[in-house]
């Protein structure tokens, strides 16, 4: 049951980063916010679109960042040209616009608009969500080596992850406010599959914000343990889309998921993300690989046409981990033509 995984009254201990305990459970630490059948177990922030001028003039001071790209592509997750693209741009090819016109149930005189289009007009606000992976297969994060290990102000490779995909993104994101969940970790001996990083808040502010977030689970006493299940941040972030979805609005969430491991039970997730394309939630989700496992069966399901894998997206962080733009523009790489596809449907045009 996702919500009793999620239920659980635990306490920051102060920031004791000494309490961590690893062979056997401890009776504090672990998310303080009841989980909520209808937002998906933290309080939705506003669908509407906050200080839209701001967004604007924020979409205008970053289009000097964009570089030539076409998110109109028949199947991104099989276009290897696509690869050499920045995830968040668009390109003015007119021929690809004439190509890939506006589906017949909207005014076939207009070309297809560009992710580019819903930015500068001011529409579009991202919404973030992160989960992390807590399991016991990162090893002890005070064993240098180990996924989780940082010290003297040096980042992992989850913090890294987090500072590239999500510096990207807030850029997009009007009130930049984001649940930062937890898997895989036990708490009062039982296994959360989803948990709030930092008990004192539903959401953090900005990618700082979350990269706090996410220290704030060292501050508390909790086991890692396993499985490797993300089936629950999944229905999540999904029960927050649902939300944007029925308000008519032009919010749109990317849910990144950080895992050093092939998840428990991936076929029943592949069907999940599956169902929520053919719902036409507004969500993307995107899974980095922390680590050396063996990621073949993501990067399988990777390269799946996206009637079959969903709105989905898998990059290996070793790959990229000393480019951080890199990292970013692969993991993001299909987001501009999912959300576009996603406003299309919805009957939303730019204007």
């Amino acid at each position: 049951d996702d919500d009793d995984d999620n239920n659980n009254d635990n306490n920051n201990n102060g920031g004791n980063r000494k309490s961590l305990q690893l062979l056997s459970p401890t009776a504090k630490g672990g998310a303080a916010n009841p989980s909520n059948e209808i937002t998906g177990f933290l309080e939705v922030v506003n669908a509407s679109i906050e200080n839209s001028d701001e967004v604007v003039m924020r979409s205008r001071r970053f289009s000097t960042d964009v570089a030539a790209d076409d998110d109109d592509g028949d199947n991104d997750n099989n276009d290897d040209a696509a690869n050499e693209r920045s995830a968040w741009s668009d390109g003015d090819d007119d021929d690809d616009d004439a190509n890939n016109p506006v589906p017949s149930h909207h005014h076939h005189h207009h070309p297809r608009p560009k992710f580019s289009d819903y930015v500068k007009a001011g529409m579009l606000d991202i919404d973030f969500c992160v989960a992390v992976d807590f399991t016991s297969s990162n090893g002890d994060p005070r064993r240098p080596g180990t996924q989780h290990f940082s010290r003297d102000g040096m980042m992992n490779d989850y913090e890294e992850a987090i500072e590239a995909i999500g510096s990207t993104i807030e850029k997009y994101s009007s009130t930049q406010e984001y649940p930062v969940w937890g898997f895989g970790a036990k708490y009062e001996g039982k296994v959360r599959h989803i948990f709030q990083c930092d008990p004192s808040s539903p959401t953090a502010h900005g990618t700082q914000g979350v990269l706090d977030a996410y220290r704030t689970v060292f501050e508390t006493d909790f086991v890692m343990s396993g499985p490797t299940e993300i089936n629950a941040v999944l229905r999540a972030a999904a029960n927050r889309s649902k939300k944007y979805y029925q308000s008519n609005g032009v919010k749109y969430c990317v849910l990144l998921i950080l895992t050093d491991g092939i998840v428990h039970n991936l076929q029943s997730t592949r069907e999940l993300i599956r169902k929520y394309r053919e719902l036409q939630l507004p969500l993307s989700v995107i899974v980095v690989g922390i680590g050396r496992a063996d990621f073949t069966e993501f990067h399988r399901w990777n390269h799946a046409p996206s009637e079959v894998c969903g709105r989905f997206r898998f990059v290996e962080f070793r790959q990229h981990q000393f480019d951080p733009d890199t990292l970013s523009r692969e993991a993001l790489l299909n987001v501009p033509h999912e959300t576009v596809d996603y406003f299309l449907h919805r009957n939303i045009l730019p204007h």
